[in-house]
């Protein structure tokens, strides 16, 4: 399919591609046909195509002789694939790759191949769980992020090496096999493109009783990269650190990145007794300093200009380990009331990963504040299970900020962020015993046409404004009255954390910010911090 015929396609469907589902559409007859012919398609194979879009890559497939089995998540897409491949030999599934059940779907054939321009979001976990849990799927050819090609092939010594490198070694032998430009589609992409072979091994190359507890010391060796090993798995193999380099003959002086797979498993297999695998991490708060609401898409979503930055307090603290199935237990003041099942996003980001972890969560960020506690938890796990950060944007539309963190202007529908230069500011973070939900916020800011919120100067920093203010108060009056109590005790203008229902109070200096905190939280219920500016929005403790 040429450029023109697919932005006739979108126009006809009024369809605008989302950046937030990685939607790039193939738009070059050539590059589809060349896809084809690297993956070796023949008359009468069965392939499976996870994100065909609008069909380019279909068609090809089709005219090779192939069986197709297309796996689509959004269903405005998938109505219009169907008018693309009528009458063709093509099976449109309306599902998450993520989600589906591979074994159920694809169990009417001992054999599958899998072709795919992947979004790039969601690649890598694709390409995961269907090694994991697709067996039937032998072969793969798939298009991905260039960057994220090199990591799935990468081997020891290379930049791109890493924990993802290895899970992937484990199962397939992976090489990358074409470039692809962002000429070639509809809309043009920022990033090159890689296309890459994945060729499962008939068994594993090294045996390991519990390959994820590899994994998990894998994952550890990574989280430090240039430190020696020694001290990188110092904390997950404890006492046990020098008997267990020796027995597996490596060097402790040795980095990560150095490491085979085979010397991956001795140190495994060294370490199976006694060892410690698991990860502490603290999630900090996501704080809204501004937020224009800039329009409002087809699909209902608000686009945003936001000046965002991450605070040391409150903070979630986390720790994570591998275990047989996902659990999550939640303690802390905060803790009432959140979900432990799959719609809590730290949950859905293991779900995501195809992994099973087991999830100690201490509650510190009030849920429902507008603070970003669930998208904090999100980003922590995929920190800790070194997960592709194309990942973040499909788990919530903070998640990417709070996995990045630090000082970001974000557009978009929060994907797009851009980093801006502040000074170290002191944050008081005022919330009250009660709250306002996001989605009401916004339906009254609809309905009450959009209205702006009031501009406040602040000395060093630009001009900030929350949109979302005045549908707050409508939603919560009481909202108003707090906010009033909280400018008198501080004797400074207060500023709405996204949708609330907490209230920020910026100074430069640390002192005036731990007096503003005293005065407010003797005159006012709810939780009173101070947090300080940070450049990251996920730490590991130490």
């Amino acid at each position: 399919m040429t450029p023109s015929e697919i932005k006739a396609l979108l126009r006809e469907h009024g369809i605008h591609p989302s950046k937030a589902l990685g939607q790039n559409f193939l738009a070059d007859t050539n590059m589809a046909a060349h896809i084809v012919r690297l993956a070796g398609v023949q008359p009468g194979d069965h392939v499976v195509e996870v994100g065909p879009g609008l069909g380019s890559l279909t068609l090809a497939l089709c005219e090779a002789g192939a069986h197709v089995r297309a796996v689509e998540l959004d269903k405005r897409l998938a109505g219009a694939l169907a008018e693309v491949v009528r009458a063709k030999d093509v099976d449109i599934v309306n599902a998450d790759a993520l989600e589906v059940d591979w074994a159920e779907l694809l169990a009417d054939h001992d054999r599958w191949i899998m072709v795919s321009n992947l979004p790039y979001n969601v690649a890598t976990p694709v390409v995961v769980r269907a090694l994991e849990t697709a067996p039937m799927i032998d072969d793969f050819l798939v298009m991905v992020q260039r960057e994220v090609g090199e990591r799935l092939a990468a081997g020891p010594g290379s930049k791109a090496y890493g924990a993802l490198s290895l899970k992937i070694a484990y199962y397939a032998q992976a090489d990358v096999v074409g470039a692809v430009p962002p000429a070639v589609f509809v809309p043009k992409p920022n990033v090159e493109s890689a296309l890459v072979r994945l060729r499962r091994h008939a068994a594993p190359p090294v045996t390991v009783a519990e390959p994820e507890k590899m994994f998990a010391l894998v994952r550890a060796g990574f989280a430090t990269r240039r430190k020696m090993l020694r001290r990188s798995l110092a904390e997950t193999l404890g006492d046990a650190a020098d008997s267990v380099f020796q027995a597996a003959d490596v060097d402790p002086r040795a980095r990560a990145e150095t490491l085979t797979l085979p010397q991956w498993a001795a140190l495994t297999h060294a370490a199976s007794t006694g060892v410690r695998f698991e990860t502490r991490l603290d999630a900090y708060a996501k704080l809204t300093l501004s937020l224009h609401v800039t329009g409002t898409r087809v699909d209902g979503m608000h686009e945003l200009d936001a000046l965002v930055v991450s605070v040391s307090a409150p903070r979630d603290e986390l720790v994570i380990r591998p275990a047989a199935a996902t659990t999550i237990a939640v303690t802390g003041p905060f803790g009432a009331g959140v979900p432990t099942d799959a719609a809590n996003l730290a949950v859905r980001a293991a779900a995501a990963l195809g992994a099973n972890v087991a999830i100690e969560l201490h509650k510190g960020i009030p849920h429902g504040a507008g603070l970003g506690g669930g998208s904090a938890d999100a980003a922590a796990v995929l920190v800790a299970l070194d997960a592709d950060p194309g990942l973040a944007s499909a788990l919530g539309a903070d998640v990417p900020f709070c996995l990045t963190g630090g000082a970001m202007r974000m557009t978009g529908i929060g994907e797009d962020l851009e980093p801006v230069n502040l000074p170290d500011l002191a944050i008081v973070i005022a919330t009250p015993p009660f709250g306002c939900a996001t989605a009401d916020v916004y339906r009254a800011w609809d309905e009450l046409g959009g209205p702006l919120g009031n501009t406040v100067a602040i000395e060093g920093l630009p001009p900030l404004r929350n949109d979302l203010e005045p549908a707050a108060h409508h939603v919560e009056p009481r909202l108003a009255l707090f906010k009033a109590a909280v400018e008198r005790a501080a004797g400074a203008p207060a500023l709405l954390a996204g949708s609330g229902s907490s209230y920020a109070v910026v100074f430069r200096d640390i002192a005036a910010a731990e007096g503003a905190r005293a005065r407010i939280a003797e005159t006012l219920d709810g939780q009173v911090v101070v947090g300080l500016t940070v450049d990251a929005g996920v730490r590991e403790r130490q």
